[in-house]
């Protein structure tokens, strides 16, 4: 059936950090910032009958985040000083848990 992002988001804040071994590499479209490599394919790692559609939930947010920490490192080391202001826009917005 139908599951909001909410529902995920509300279940996904009740998942350890770590996601209890699960890993995902968000590279479905490729690789962009810091390093391109269009050829780069994305995995879901350690999946077992344990994990919830929560777990890959959580799992997804994180391997974004550390997409965009990585990005944002590479902004530092490239211009010497961290952003002043880091914007999100769009709908990730509209969850806590992501933003945080």
């Amino acid at each position: 059936g139908d599951v909001s992002l909410r529902a995920l988001d509300e279940a996904a804040a009740g998942v350890p950090i770590g996601c209890e071994g699960l890993c995902v590499l968000e590279t479905f479209q490729g690789s962009r910032t810091p390093v391109t490599d269009p050829l780069a394919r994305g995995a879901l790692v350690g999946l077992t009958l344990r994990h919830t559609a929560a777990h890959v939930w959580r799992a997804l947010l994180e391997a974004i985040c550390l997409g965009t920490r990585a990005a944002v490192e590479a902004l530092e080391a490239a211009t010497g000083e961290p952003p002043a202001v880091l914007l999100a826009a769009g709908g990730a917005t509209r969850s806590p848990l992501w933003l945080q």
